[in-house]
């Protein structure tokens, strides 16, 4: 149990809260301290300095971690030869210097539980952008890869999940979370090198208590002057979303 004795400072001290050595806030604590005039928390309505407090929130709760490992996918460069691009005159592929990193964006990406329950086949497709960015930039879209998972490790416990036990466990999960990590590198005057890894996290909807404070509560001043807090949740238009991996055309 936290004392809030341990919270409460004079009033000709720096405005900052104080907590036991191992109290679970600190960090969250720091941080207001040190980047609350950037973040906002001292302008006005100046926020109240916040207690570590337990909070009960509903969120999406990891409980299992897939790995696909490190793994590496080569691609010829130019994708075609010249014959093949119609144009006036001869064409050339622009020259890419061995070493340059090209740039990776993923465009999309879904998964789907497979026949049986008892793995993932997740699908993630990437565009590379080498060359330069602003004069001649060089865009490659790349196939779809894919990559399925068959084995999922219990957080926090790390104990390995396959086959049976994990049909058993997907009958609990609600979703998931990928986290793709991926770099190009040109290898040879005709090769590009991408390498990387997938993490597919697998999640619940769950309510937990958790120990955390509230960094924008107004304080008893700004509520006394007549202002109103209001947190809303939004995303961004379809253009700046990651989708899944589909056929966009009009079907008909």
């Amino acid at each position: 149990m936290i004392d809030s004795k341990y919270f409460e400072i004079p009033d000709f001290c720096e405005l900052t809260r104080q907590c036991e050595p191992n109290c679970p806030c600190n960090s969250c604590l720091s941080i207001f301290n040190n980047c609350g005039p950037v973040f906002g928390t001292t302008t006005t309505p100046v926020s109240r300095i916040p207690t570590c407090e337990c909070h009960d929130i509903c969120v999406e709760e990891v409980v299992l971690i897939g790995n696909s490992g490190e793994f590496t996918k080569c691609i010829a460069y130019p994708p075609v030869g010249p014959c093949r691009v119609k144009c006036n005159g001869t064409f050339n592929f622009p020259t890419l210097t061995v070493g340059e990193t090209c740039q990776v964006i993923l465009w999309c990406a879904d998964e789907q539980i497979d026949e049986g329950c008892q793995s993932i086949t997740v699908r993630i497709g990437l565009v590379l952008i080498c060359g330069n960015c602003t004069t001649n930039p060089i865009i490659l879209p790349l196939p779809t890869f894919t990559k399925t998972f068959t084995t999922f490790y219990g957080f926090p416990d790390c104990i390995p999940v396959t086959g049976q036990q994990l049909k058993n466990e997907l009958t609990r999960i609600d979703g998931s979370c990928l986290v793709a990590q991926f770099n190009a590198v040109v290898t040879t005057p005709q090769q590009i090198t991408i390498s990387g890894k997938i993490i597919d996290k697998l999640w619940r909807s769950e309510n937990l208590w958790i120990e955390g404070i509230r960094p924008f509560e107004l304080s008893d001043q700004a509520i006394a002057n007549g202002f109103s807090s209001f947190t809303v949740k939004g995303s961004f238009d379809s253009s700046h979303q990651i989708g899944p991996c589909t056929d966009i055309c009009p079907q008909g």
